[in-house]
């Protein structure tokens, strides 16, 4: 991937101080303000990188001063399912912060809501991973975004390691919109850059995220060697965030878009 960028990882997780949150009785991440929070304790809490000329580093912080935030998003694994939130969730209110009650309430509100989920127009909640579709002559790509028109990759093939590796079943194409390999439509995978880190970062363990991560974030993806689905556990959350210098933004946005290569042809 071309670009000069720097990112970070938190671990991230819900606060024990409130009760969780279910919409039909399944799990969703917590909305109000301090229900979740930086997962400390851990050697891999927070880990900083940079990619240069198609090459990633694990580094130490670099000194913030010199860099504007470029962009930030939450997520959280559940159930097979990446939700999504474009802001630190530990810093501000999600949605209308509603569902979770906060365990010292002397009350006899419900430890589970059954609230809905926020899709008002200006609201900007936990949404599962979705994608934008464009066509060309010869491809079809999947833009990974938050709120997508599309709620599967539009293809993909059997022999892209990139599907394999990083796209949970419910976000997969569907066998008819799986070309054979040696059919010529590129079906390749584009979208905002801290949904293309944390698509990476799920798939190890969290305590491995800085030994397999640099190694797959080149000039294209790389892969690894963990088995599918290894770090899909329930209720893992992080947060990425991502900087780069002073009047490069409009570079960013150019490499998301693919306009200066595709990381997952």
């Amino acid at each position: 991937m071309p670009g000069h960028f720097w990112f970070r990882i938190d671990r991230m997780t819900p606060s024990d101080e409130f009760h969780q949150r279910s919409v039909h009785g399944r799990w969703r991440p917590p909305r109000p303000r301090l229900s979740n929070i930086i997962e400390a304790g851990h050697a891999t809490t927070r880990l900083w990188f940079e990619h240069r000329n198609n090459s990633t580093s694990h580094i130490n912080q670099p000194n913030l001063n010199a860099l504007e935030r470029y962009s930030t998003f939450s997520f959280y694994m559940n159930g097979g399912n990446i939700y999504v939130y474009p802001q630190d969730a530990t810093l501000h209110t999600v949605g209308d912060g509603s569902g979770n009650q906060h365990r010292t309430h002397n009350n006899n509100a419900s430890r589970s809501s059954t609230d809905s989920e926020g899709e008002g127009p200006q609201v900007e909640d936990w949404r599962s991973l979705s994608f934008n579709w464009h066509h060309g002559p010869t491809h079809r790509s999947s833009y990974a975004t938050h709120r997508g028109e599309q709620t599967t990759l539009q293809c993909h093939r059997a022999n892209q390691m990139w599907a394999r590796q990083l796209i949970p079943n419910v976000y997969l194409a569907p066998p008819n919109r799986q070309p054979p390999a040696e059919m010529p439509l590129n079906c390749p995978l584009l979208g905002d850059l801290p949904i293309i880190i944390a698509l990476i970062a799920f798939s190890v363990p969290p305590n491995q995220v800085h030994l397999y991560l640099a190694n797959c974030f080149r000039e294209q993806y790389h892969g690894h060697n963990v088995a599918r689905g290894t770090g899909w556990t329930d209720r893992r959350g992080m947060v990425v965030s991502v900087f780069c210098q002073p009047g490069t933004r409009g570079a960013l946005r150019q490499v998301e878009c693919g306009q200066l290569g595709v990381f997952f042809p």
